[in-house]
């Protein structure tokens, strides 16, 4: 009798008088458990989890996964060789992801089709259960929504929940009425229990290729759970295979039989015991299909087959019922063996195996495999996780791990542990469907126990673009796939600096000293003539500089320092072991994550306050001087006549912090397996595969079609975060910011670190401020309204007007400790002067930001009007874009003589919006804004017209493709600009020049 889920609540309810004295449901009152009464409105649901899938007997295991191994000889000498049965139980996997079964009854999360689910409602569970019925519902089918995640009753037969108690889930699968005979039923049968216990009385049909897997789960909870009640399952039945072992003789399996067996028993779900009639034995006979029948041989010289070839499985998987198999259980094998790799003999023999006391359990999988040799050898992991994310290089270090095998022969019972060597490691980047080979290094394990788990490193696929960044070193013969001993390079030998260059692997060290003050106090004071009262020059011209707190600097040492840490890096893994030894900074760059990149290190005291930083930058260029590019600037005549002669600059290889364009690289995941050694006996030596837990992310690498460098805003020694720009950002505009695809077409690079982020700050800080902080950009957006009170805040990083010692609220000399004469953005003075390097330069050791004169020598028109390309090439005889191999514009070369300077389309950090970018952009945003506009500083201060309109000088090229100007007949834009004024909030890219002798 099957009854409706309200009938058996309102039945249950009625009844709770008579059933509180055996079953003490105090807590399930009428009130609680009729639904008319409408005290609870929450409808119970379900969530299902079901196992992966059955863990293959012959693969590897976990150290403390079940694995169970019996051999038995079951004759063969009439074959050619003694063969023996070998029996392994292994646990199903417990893993909820979907794995496809190789048929329809193989059930997994995804692929449950329907589900039937008894309750029981109590307060206390009784020691003895006997008479315990389910009182909330009883074998109801529950469906599954249109989303695929949650499973339910039908309509008419939804369950409230109680609000007190605790309800008992027993949940089985498929359902019952799924069972019979006709369209869209499995064979067999499994009937749910009328009275007691939920219990199901389940029929194996003896068509094995219909046979269907039975999953069951119980559930626990709250009367007032209110929530999906998950129900795990797992299966019911024992899968049962069979398969050749080591060194079975190749041939023909003609049929095999598992008989005297159980195939009918009840039991209660979620209970491993199931209950038997002593009179009904099975048998299932199986006879594979010729195709499926062959045992083929591995080749003309070896006729045994592969081992772990299915001779039953898949399709013809047994499921069977959990049991001690009784007397008489007996597998039997009719067999034809190979005469050669290619004739199979006419003679059959038979096989038989005693499988008495054998135990099937529930949730495991048997494989029995036929073997001419009696020793099983299963592979033994016990490993640490591997990484999440794989580095670009697709290296992984120091994973610590054990392999060993376990060795079991027949009459023996006890395993014994012996050595398996690791031969290699493969990868898969598709989810298993293909293997690659890598790299792989045993580490030492001399000193080791097979079990003691050992570091060990391997290699998998680089990402590309990864590799295409370290061929500029290869190709320049610089070695950065080793490194020369453990001998520490002193980077500040000639010179201290901000910044330090390096060209390959290994350790270095520079001191802890502010910039470049070691070479004397002009790099740290003004030293320059005496400034009259009256010049306009004086109250931007700052007499001592200073430090994190805002007071002057006495020195270069820097004192109070407690630890030293990574600020940032845009390359992963780039330096390491940053640490602090008395007054001197040291770190590594490994040869495995070597590439270029760029990285800021920061010195604290023990208040976490960083009172200095520094920028490392790995690069191909040489910045020995050996690559500069020698450039002449033309003479310029002055406003009252005097001619200012031309003058000779070194100038840099290329942009401070620059990387080379590079492509980019999807996303990958992988899996990893390592191929081991069997040491089978009397034959060459076998492979196996050991699967490793988890799944690696190799990251995406964003393209950078232009390459990119680090910036500056003007003044600040801090290298802020570079941009890129690529397709994608040229399309669609940084963020998507409305129609401003042309202003916000570039993206943040991105960057790595532990414990800072790099960000927006508000502008108009102190000196001090931004020592403490180089992780920010420091800008304002003042779109809306009146403009005008923000202004300066967007034009300007800094304010030292108020709560420093130095009362600047503008400064000139940041860049140049001697700079006393602001010049003019057209033709008439131009600060040709050498420039006094300081400690804020952000140049490394030998350079220096050059003054706008150093830029002359690339236009002879001067000034924001600039000269237009087209009559660059008119008067020069040529247009300095340069293009890639795809048509982007990645920069311009100009010609000095018989030498050429390039400058890469690297574009700008933008200082703040005068736009409302709407809901889009968050107040924490920093962006690199223009791809086609590229600002360049000088160490030169433009003059002042204004209260506030004192700026920096600049070199820029403008390629933005703006409309033609109706009045002029020109573009306002497509300029070559030098000696222009710009706001210092801008995050410029520098340009340096080698420093005087």
């Amino acid at each position: 009798m099957q009854f409706g889920a309200k009938y058996i609540v309102d039945l249950s309810c009625r009844a709770l008088a008579v059933m509180c004295a055996a079953w003490v449901f105090n807590a399930c009152t009428d009130d609680t458990f009729d639904p008319s009464v409408g005290k609870y409105s929450e409808f119970v649901s379900f969530r299902t989890e079901a196992p992966g899938g059955w863990t293959d007997g012959d693969g590897a295991r976990s150290a403390g996964a079940l694995h169970e191994v019996n051999i038995e000889k079951i004759g063969g000498e009439e074959c050619g060789a003694p063969l023996y049965l070998i029996t392994e139980v292994t646990e199903a996997s417990d893993s909820v992801v979907e794995v496809t079964g190789s048929r329809g009854s193989d059930f997994t999360a995804a692929t449950i089709p329907s589900i039937g689910m008894s309750a029981i409602c109590y307060s206390e569970w009784p020691d003895d259960s006997t008479g315990m019925s389910p009182n909330f519902a009883h074998n109801i089918r529950l469906y599954k929504d249109g989303s695929g995640s949650s499973w339910a009753p039908s309509d008419d037969e939804k369950l409230l929940w109680t609000g007190s108690g605790n309800i008992k889930f027993y949940a089985y699968a498929p359902y019952s009425d799924d069972f019979g005979t006709g369209d869209g039923k499995y064979p067999g049968s499994a009937v749910h229990s009328t009275t007691g216990l939920p219990a199901i009385d389940f029929t194996v049909t003896d068509n094995v290729a219909e046979q269907v897997d039975l999953l069951e789960a119980t559930a626990v909870c709250g009367g007032d759970h209110y929530n999906d009640v998950a129900l795990k399952f797992s299966h019911a039945l024992t899968a049962v295979t069979i398969k050749t072992g080591s060194d079975m003789l190749a041939g023909k399996i003609t049929e095999v039989t598992l008989s005297g067996v159980y195939g009918r028993g009840t039991h209660v779900i979620g209970s491993p015991e199931w209950d038997f009639s002593e009179t009904v034995k099975s048998g299932f006979t199986i006879k594979p299909k010729d195709d499926d029948a062959d045992i083929p041989a591995q080749g003309s010289d070896n006729i045994y087959s592969k081992p772990g070839t299915e001779i039953v499985g898949g399709e013809l998987t047994l499921f069977m019922i959990p049991q001690t198999l009784p007397d008489g259980a007996k597998l039997t094998v009719k067999f034809k063996p190979a005469l050669s790799d290619k004739l199979v003999s006419e003679n059959e023999y038979t096989l038989t195996a005693d499988l008495k006391g054998g135990k099937w359990l529930p949730n495991t999988k048997v494989v029995y495999s036929i073997s001419s040799t009696g020793i099983v050898i299963t592979p033994k992991i016990d490993a640490d996780p591997l990484p999440a994310i794989l580095h670009p290089n697709g290296y992984v270090n120091d994973w610590k791990m054990a392999l060993y095998g376990e060795l079991v022969q027949v009459g023996h019972k006890s395993p014994e542990k012996i050595k398996l060597p690791i031969k290699r490691v493969e990868y898969s980047t598709d989810g298993g469907l293909s293997w690659a080979a890598g790299e792989w290094h045993n580490g030492d394990d001399s000193k080791a126990g097979l079990s003691d788990k050992v570091a060990r490193s391997f290699k998998l696929d680089a990402q590309s673009s990864f590799t295409h960044m370290r061929k500029f070193f290869t190709e320049k013969g610089l070695d950065i796939n080793s490194e020369a001993g453990t001998d520490v390079v002193n980077l500040a030998a000639k010179e201290p600096a901000n910044c330090y260059v390096i060209n390959k692997p290994g350790y270095y060290s520079f001191p802890l000293e502010y910039g470049n003050a070691r070479t004397g106090a002009n790099a740290y004071t003004y030293m320059g003539a005496p400034i009259a009262d009256d010049n306009p020059s004086k109250p931007f011209v700052l007499a001592n500089f200073v430090g994190y707190d805002n007071i002057s600097i006495a020195g270069p040492v820097i004192t109070g320092v407690s630890d030293v840490v990574l600020v940032w890096q845009d390359a992963p893994g780039l330096i390491s072991d940053i640490k602090l030894e008395g007054s001197t900074v040291k770190f590594h760059a490994g040869w495995q994550t070597f590439t270029q990149g760029n990285a800021v290190i920061a010195a604290r005291n023990s208040d976490g306050v960083i009172l200095w930083s520094w920028h490392i930058w790995a690069t191909h260029y040489k910045w020995d001087g050996s690559e500069d590019i020698e450039i002449t600037t033309a003479e310029i005549k002055d406003t009252d006549g005097t001619v200012l002669p031309g003058a000779t600059y070194k100038m840099a290889p290329c942009n401070l912090g620059f990387c080379e364009p590079h492509k980019g690289d999807k996303k990958r995941e992988f899996k990893v397996r390592l191929i081991v050694e069997l040491p089978l006996p009397d034959k060459s030596k076998a492979e196996k595969a050991v699967s490793v837990t988890g799944t690696m992310t190799q990251e995406e690498i964003v393209a950078s079609l232009a390459g990119d460098n680090t910036y500056y805003q003007w003044g600040r020694k801090d290298p802020m975060l570079p941009g890129v720009w690529n397709s994608d950002t040229r399309e669609n505009g940084y963020k998507g910011y409305g129609n401003y695809d042309t202003q916000f077409n570039m993206d943040n690079k991105k960057y790595y670190s532990d414990d800072f982020t790099f960000e927006r700050a508000p502008s108009t800080v102190s000196i001090g401020e931004t020592i403490k902080h180089p992780y920010r950009f420091y800008m304002h957006n003042n779109y809306g309204g009146d403009k005008s009170p923000d202004d300066f805040l967007r034009r300007h990083w800094h304010d030292g007007s108020t709560g420093t010692e130095y009362k600047n609220k503008g400064i000139m000399n940041y860049w140049n400790a001697n700079l006393s004469e602001m010049s003019k953005e057209d033709a008439g003075i131009i600060n040709n002067k050498e420039v006094q390097k300081t400690i804020y330069d952000p140049c490394p050791p030998g350079y220096n930001v050059p003054s706008s004169h150093a830029f002359s020598t690339f236009s002879d028109i001067y000034g924001p009007g600039g000269m237009y390309f087209d009559d660059f090439n008119t008067k020069e005889g040529y247009y300095p874009d340069i293009y890639d191999s795809e048509g982007n514009r990645i920069g311009w070369k100009f010609k000095n003589g018989g030498n050429e300077v390039f400058f890469p389309a690297t574009g700008l950090r933008d200082m703040g919006s005068s736009k409302n970018l709407g809901n889009d952009w968050g107040e924490a945003d920093t962006w690199p804004a223009h791809a086609d506009l590229t600002f360049i500083a000088t160490a030169s201060f433009k003059e002042a017209t204004g209260a506030t309109s004192y700026r920096c000088l600049i070199f820029y090229l403008d390629r933005r493709p703006e409309p033609i100007n109706a009045s002029s007949g020109k573009d306002d834009y497509n300029k070559i600009c030098v000696n222009c004024g710009s706001n210092n909030s801008y995050g410029f890219s520098v340009r340096p020049v080698h420093s005087a002798p």
